[in-house]
Order: C-alpha cells, then structure tokens, then sequence
C-alpha cells in the first residue's frame, strides 16, 4: 500500500491555483528583424530578462534548470526568472501591483481577478498592440469565438488565450472497471435506469461496495446529461441563461440520486468525501463507475495492476438522464482559463509582449509542446514521441523530465504531444471520448462594473440557499413534495432578477462581437 500510495501522490494531477513572487526589472534590449519563431535568428539581438510569476502545482514543482527553459534562452536570447509558490497567489499579486512591484509577466487564472486588475490599468490590453503582434494577431482572427471567452465585457484582452492544453489534460468522462464488468457479464449502461440496475447487481456481488462513486456531487459536469446545468449556466436549447437547480430536469437528476443514496448505491458522505477518500474506494474493489479526468486511466491502472493485473478502469460512454436527457458528456472543462498577462507598469513591455506574441508561431507550438528533435523528441515510423519517456507515464512525467506544458510554458498546445505519453488504454479513450461531447456552453458572462455589484449583491444569498436545499434533497432530508416551495424561496430572494441580469449582460456583450 505504501507503494501505492506514493505512486498515486507523485502523479496526482490536480491541485488548487496560490503564488507569489517579487518584481525586477532590467534594461530593455534591441529587437532583431529575424523570425520571431527563432529560426534564422534570435529573437532579441541582446539578451533579454523577463521575470515572471506562475502559480506552482505541488506535484509538479517548477524547475528552473528546466530544458524548456533553457531552451527559450538559447534559442530566443530570453532568459526567464520566474518565481512560483504555491499558496496566497493572487493575494500576493494583489500586493505587488498596489506597491507597483508586479513582475514584467503574470501567469492568470482567474477571470474576476483579472478582470479587476485589467481594468484598474494593471495589464496591457493586447487589442492595443496587435500591430507589434502579428503572429498572435494571425491566430486570434481565426478563433474568435474562443478568444470572445478571454475578454472583459467591455471587449479587452488581458490574458493570452490558449489552445489544446484542456482538450487533453482536462477531459472528463465517465469511467467504469471493465474487467469487473465484464466478469459478471455486465454492459455499460446507456441510461440512468441501467446504471439503478447494475449498481443494484453490483451492490448484491459486493455489499461493502458504492457502485457509482464520485468525489462530489459534479452537477455542473453530469447536468447536461439532464439536459439541465449548474448553478447558472448557457442553454444551447433556448439560447439564454438559465438557473438549473429549480429546472424539472435538474430535480429529476436529484431523484435519481437521492434513490442511489438511500440504497447505498453511492457513499454515504458523497456531500464531504475527499479525493483520498474516493481514491480508497476506487482502488478497493468498492467503486465501479466514476466521473472524473482522462488522467485517472493510469493513474489507477499502472499502480493497481501490480497487485491484480486484469484491474482495468476504463471510458464510459455517457448514459442519457432522465425522460429528456442526452446520452452526452460535458466538455467545459476542456477550457483552461489561464495565460499570461503583461505588466502595464514593466519597463520590459515591449519586450515582454514580443515574447508573449513569440509563443503564437507553428515552430513555437512544436518547441513548447515538443522541445527540439533529436534531443527531447524523436521520430520512429514518421511519428514523434519522447525520448526516455515511458509509455503510461502522463504528460506530467514530461512536465517534470522537460518542462513542457509546465505553467506559464503554454498557448498553443500540440495535442499529439500532450496525449502522446499515455497509454494504449488512455489513448483510446482519448479518441473516442470526441463522439460523445456535448457542445461546448459559454463560460461565463463577462459583466460590466454596475451588473458585477448587484450581482455580488444577489447571488450570494441565492446560491447559499440553493446549496442548502439541493443537498438536502440529495441526502432525503428534505421531501420532493417541497420542491415548488423552494423555488418560490429563491425568487423571493431576487432569483428571476439574477437571470434577468445574466442574459441582459450577455446579449449586450454578444452585440459588440458581431
């Protein structure tokens, strides 16, 4: 178990966004007239220091004898000081740009923090500077639309979007022990009335066991199946936002969750489990179908097939919910809200901005995705792949052994080479987890400054509330029959005002994208 147990810590894959750092400055260097891509000269004539700040993931540490790292200085004359910590992050930014100390660029990840900043003239606008950008330009002109989920509400950009780094790294789906399956003769389920039936065959083989065992409720990943969303969220179907947790689809789900809980068919602290908790579950023979990320194929299989060699936990096409629902998964999370912003205040930043613009070019995506051939990839059979990177091992062994897709190392990701390190099992869930995806929903609704208050005046009470009620008709502590009184709860409390205040925020940011 100790074995095990240190596999699962070193390749643990989420962790939550804190960093810190301090600001430098150096003397601004010529620019050369070479290719921006590095090829056929460097990009600055002198060398060049920016300093930066990421955000660090405790299992994988930033490595500042990195190959990537050492490969942008060689190749573009750009030595990178980077300072990344792991708790306090945006409390520390917060800091550095009140006391004018922000470092040249910031690696963000929060769409309200950066926002906040942006629009108090923390961060260049890169709409400002599009004509000293023209490789960033080029790509956002043909990616509007995912370049519209990077911008504040009054249309500017402070962030450099990115692209293919959640297609593979954060793909969610669910996963089921196939070999458990196919011992007792079991199919996947293809709608939520199959999965009540074999969690009930499964609890009867083993009675110790959760069938279906998730580390959380996750009703903004498995609502679509519904039809419904959580808690606000963008209908495909009617176009406008809606509040899912008052939708008859979205109480259907909870019916049918709340018969899974009281037959024991999920864990009974569903509302509090830990991710070691269900980690113990699922490596146990006590879970058999789970909704979690892409990542988690080998994260159990390489470990846990040492001790039982046919453990196999698999892709799971999605099952349909309900009288009105999809047999679709959710692929919000494939979009990684993260990038790097420029200091407004930097004395690099016309440095900084040429290299961020860098980042856009095709042999940019090759170095950063893939590093330099013959060094840190090779081709056998036409095909790239690592060098001295196991099969199995997750594209966070690469973070570790290069430095690739490491944060504040990625734009424009090259799929292929992300996926290329999983294995056989992994891999082929990768390919056909596409032929389930549901259609990508807007993220979020960029509001102006006067909708952002009395949202932040109305929400929180709301969504409190809701909460409250929602768990205690998941856990039976509160009877379906009082389903229309809560919902009279909520708009008491400004519910249909908050819907009101979504679209009209909306429809009115949409209209500047037209």
């Amino acid at each position: 178990m100790k074995k095990l147990a240190l596999f699962l810590v070193l390749i643990l894959l989420l962790a939550s966004v804190a960093g810190c750092t301090t600001g430098k400055t150096t003397k601004p260097a010529e620019t050369t007239g070479g290719s921006a891509s590095g090829e056929g000269g460097l990009l600055f004539a002198e060398p060049v220091t920016l300093t930066m700040t990421i955000v660090e993931n405790a299992s994988y540490p930033y490595d500042k004898e990195s190959f990537i790292r050492k490969k942008v200085l060689e190749l573009f004359n750009v030595d990178l000081d980077i300072t990344s910590v792991q708790d306090g992050y945006y409390d520390k930014i917060n800091l550095d740009i009140a006391s004018g100390d922000l470092d040249d660029i910031i690696y963000n990840t929060n769409y309200n923090e950066l926002i906040k900043a942006g629009n108090d003239g923390a961060y260049v606008d890169y709409n400002e500077h599009m004509d000293k950008m023209p490789n960033f330009n080029a790509w956002v002109n043909d990616r509007k639309d995912l370049v519209s989920y990077f911008l504040s509400a009054e249309g500017k950009l402070f962030i450099s979007p990115n692209e293919g780094y959640g297609d593979v790294g954060n793909r969610t789906f669910w996963l089921y022990r196939k070999d458990v399956f196919e011992k007792h003769d079991l199919k996947p389920p293809t709608t939520d009335e199959e999965v009540y039936e074999v969690a009930k065959k499964l609890k009867e083989l083993y009675p110790n066991a959760y069938p279906v065992s998730n580390r959380g409720t996750y009703w903004e990943r498995i609502g679509v199946q519904w039809n419904t969303g959580y808690p606000m969220y963008y209908s495909d179907l009617t176009g406008k936002w809606s509040f899912g947790p008052t939708e008859d689809n979205f109480k259907d789900m909870l019916i049918f969750f709340n018969k899974l809980y009281e037959e024991e068919l999920i864990p009974p602290n569903i509302l509090t489990i830990d991710t070691k908790g269900w980690q113990d579950i699922i490596s146990t023979d006590k879970g058999f179908m789970t909704s979690d990320y892409i990542a988690r194929i080998d994260f159990f299989n390489s470990p846990m097939r040492e001790q039982n060699p046919d453990f196999t936990l698999a892709f799971m096409p999605p099952f349909k919910g309900g009288a009105n629902g999809t047999p679709k998964h959710s692929i919000q999370e494939t979009l990684v809200f993260a990038g790097l912003s420029v200091s407004s205040s930097s004395k690099m930043k016309e440095e900084a901005i040429k290299y961020v613009d860098n980042m856009y070019t095709d042999a940019s995506e090759e170095l950063y995705s893939w590093g330099v051939e013959g060094e840190s990839f090779e081709k056998v059979d036409g095909k790239k792949q690592y060098i001295d990177v196991p099969e199995g091992a997750g594209y966070q062994f690469v973070i570790a052994k290069y430095g690739f897709f490491q944060r504040g190392f990625f734009a424009r990701v090259d799929p292929e080479a992300m996926g290329s390190p999983y294995s056989v099992d992994t891999l082929a869930a990768y390919q056909e987890a596409p032929k389930h995806d549901h259609v990508l929903r807007a993220p979020f609704v960029p509001f102006k400054e006067d909708a952002m208050e009395t949202k932040n005046i109305l929400e929180p009470n709301i969504l409190t509330h809701m909460e409250e009620a929602v768990a205690n008709f998941l856990i039976g502590q509160k009877d379906f029959s009082e389903w229309d009184t809560y919902k009279k709860e909520l708009d008491n409390l400004g519910l249909q005002d908050l819907i009101e205040l979504y679209n009209s925020s909306y429809d009115e940011f949409m209209s500047t994208q037209e």
